[in-house]
């Protein structure tokens, strides 16, 4: 329709570029823009062709997650032309992608205080990247949503929308997002990135198959252009649902192949990241050592570079596993660390998590009634972000505290809850936590056949996904069945070899658990030495796990160690002090074994009377709070006492 031709300097490029556009628009008829409009044209573009190369250079790397190289070539073209603002906004995000959150932030305010000249567009792409970098999920959401309705056919503002909704636990309208990049015409509806954001939306509605496969699909695609840092984006993925479907050796190989591919891209911060991953793994596999190194060389990491984000996870994942060595004191403080962080953040997922876990602590430190407090309004977050797999453990978590306050049919209806929801969402490692917790009530109600099911399908499950620790934890219970049941030969081997594990790892609670379910099985078998020595060991680890649940189960074996060879002196004390702590703590099963315990003690000396009116209390109590198991045994030991 028509053609024209302009020649100057190469210095002079945008100002022929400019030219150029003039002339057409006067010979196509359009009309002359205006002055404002050529102003925001001019802002738009860096003011040389150094900066113009180093900006476009930048941002394909971005496109293809290679941060490193992005923030390279973005320092560079911010320094060509340090008025800029898109190179500055791009340059926060290169930033934000390796990890340094308080970089990111400066160079985002950086952008959207020099982003006055541009056009409406190119002011709110900034201003969301500022907004999603200041944590103000919220505001960044409706930006994004805005400029993906007005500009449908650009995928990068979809990808920061799902992104941005998927942080804010917005998993539903996420994937909505994901169903309108699925409709553009190929190939932008082939990218790689649609399959990751799917991912991390469905990872936020707690649905990790569907995470997994669409991770799969991300990392074939990106593994057929040659994107490695792509890739290891997808491994990432996949090893993070895998690892809640119960396949830890997938998850361990898909994290170690991300891992490698990040350090090979000069990407420390998701190589970190994916450390952290791997210490997970080797905590739930029963390397506690190592996953404490692992855990404390990522967290010095994180600390280095300021990755908040990254940090939060981090702390409350080492949290975690300090609560299973019973170092309850630094388990806290690192779960209120992330919590803190996760409060600035915004990450309603977050803090609900980090609430839950501190809730843990706190009951293992005998604060039932605050722990129920915390895990309530975890559950409150987890259910109205829609995410179950967080509701299911909360769900089981708030179980075990109405376990402990003695409220058995309270306890096994969120069990089930809990159950039905792991179930749901094929999460094996959840159903083998139920089965445990199921099997520790119908033992209380002394429904042993049924519990013996429960906790032998638990092993089965936990052999299944090789979780040394857990399955450490089902052979507990199980021993603890057949004790009652009266096959004390058969529970020994369970519980020496869970003592074993424990010990192993430094894991104090559960080991001082072990060891005083062994006392008691070799009680039961006549082994009264062997026995006093397992009760002492169990008492001698209890105050290091400073668990106060662990410290009865120690004191009632030291005290049928001490009664079973005549120590009642002894024995009496061990008493006294288990029903001053269980009155303190709100725990009646212990009170009444101790009580039950002390009955028999004043029959071997020969107080009939006072040990028949214990008794009889005690089952009268069992009966009333449906602990019908000590309802029995206070009834056998009821029957042996002359008249």
């Amino acid at each position: 329709m028509a053609e024209d031709a302009v020649t100057g300097n190469e210095a002079d490029l945008f100002d022929l570029i400019s030219e150029a556009g003039s002339r057409m628009r006067e010979r196509l008829a359009v009309g002359k823009i205006s002055s404002e409009q050529a102003a925001q044209v001019r802002s738009s573009l860096p003011s040389n062709p150094k900066a113009a190369r180093l900006y476009a250079e930048g941002l394909a790397k971005l496109e293809s997650f290679d941060a490193l190289a992005a923030r390279d070539r973005l320092v560079a073209a911010t320094a060509a032309d340090p008025q800029h603002a898109l190179s500055h906004s791009a340059l926060a995000e290169a930033w934000a992608g390796l990890g340094y959150d308080t970089r990111a932030r400066e160079e985002s305010s950086k952008a959207f205080g020099l982003s006055h000249n541009l056009s409406r567009e190119e002011q709110l792409s900034i201003e969301g990247r500022y907004r999603e970098l200041s944590n103000d999920l919220p505001a960044a959401i409706e930006i994004y949503r805005t400029l993906r309705t007005f500009f449908p056919d650009d995928l990068g503002y979809a990808l920061r929308l799902a992104n941005a909704q998927s942080r804010s636990g917005q998993g539903k309208d996420a994937l909505q997002t994901v169903a309108l990049m699925r409709s553009l015409p190929e190939p932008a509806n082939q990218d790689a990135r649609i399959d990751l954001a799917e991912a991390t939306a469905a990872e936020a509605l707690s649905d990790f198959r569907r995470s997994q496969q669409a991770a799969v699909t991300a990392a074939a695609r990106a593994n057929a252009q040659g994107s490695h840092l792509l890739l290891a984006a997808a491994k990432s993925k996949e090893a993070w649902a895998s690892i809640r479907l119960g396949d830890p050796d997938r998850a361990f190989a898909a994290y170690s192949k991300a891992r490698e591919l990040w350090s090979a891209g000069g990407n420390q911060r998701s190589a970190t990241a994916a450390l952290a991953g791997i210490a997970n793994l080797l905590g739930d596999k029963g390397d506690f050592v190592g996953a404490r190194k692992a855990f404390d060389e990522a967290l010095l990491e994180f600390r280095k570079i300021g990755d908040m984000g990254n940090l939060a996870s981090c702390a409350h994942n080492f949290g975690v596993l300090l609560t299973q060595q019973g170092d309850l004191p630094l388990a806290r403080k690192h779960l209120e660390e992330a919590l803190s962080l996760q409060r600035e953040m915004q990450n309603e997922r977050g803090v609900a998590a980090d609430l839950d876990d501190i809730g843990n602590v706190m009951l293992s430190m005998g604060d039932t009634a605050g722990a129920l407090r915390v895990k309530e309004q975890a559950l409150e977050i987890f259910r109205r972000i829609g995410n179950r797999f967080g509701e299911r453990v909360t769900t089981l978590n708030i179980g075990e505290v109405l376990f402990a306050q003695g409220r058995l049919a309270d306890a096994r209806t969120k069990y089930d809850e809990a159950m039905a929801i792991a179930q749901q969402l094929g999460d094996k490692r959840g159903v083998g936590y139920c089965l445990v917790d199921i099997a520790g009530v119908l033992i209380a109600q002394d429904r042993l056949d049924d519990a013996r099911t429960a906790g032998e399908h638990s092993i089965e499950i936990r052999q299944e996904i090789h979780g040394e620790v857990q399955l450490a934890e089902s052979r507990i219970r199980l021993a603890q069945i057949l004790l009652e049941q009266g096959k004390p030969a058969e529970a020994e081997p369970l519980a020496r070899s869970a003592a074993d594990v424990f010990e192993k790892q430094n894991a104090s609670s559960d080991a001082s658990l072990s060891f005083a379910v062994l006392a008691r099985v070799l009680l039961a078998e006549g082994k009264t030495q062997e026995a006093q020595a397992a009760a002492i060991r169990g008492l001698k680890l209890s105050p290091a796990s400073g668990d106060v649940w662990m410290r009865f189960e120690s004191e009632l074996a030291a005290a049928r160690a001490d009664e079973a060879v005549g120590n009642l002196s002894e024995a009496r004390k061990e008493l006294a002090h288990i029903l001053a702590q269980s009155t303190k703590f709100g725990s009646a099963s212990y009170g009444l074994e101790a009580r039950m315990l002390q009955a028999e003690i004043a029959a071997k000396s020969g107080q009939f009377s006072s040990a028949r009116a214990d008794l009889l209390a005690v089952k009268s109590e069992a009966q009333l709070k449906d602990f019908r198991l000590i309802a029995r045994k206070a009834t056998v030991t009821l029957a042996d006492l002359p008249r």
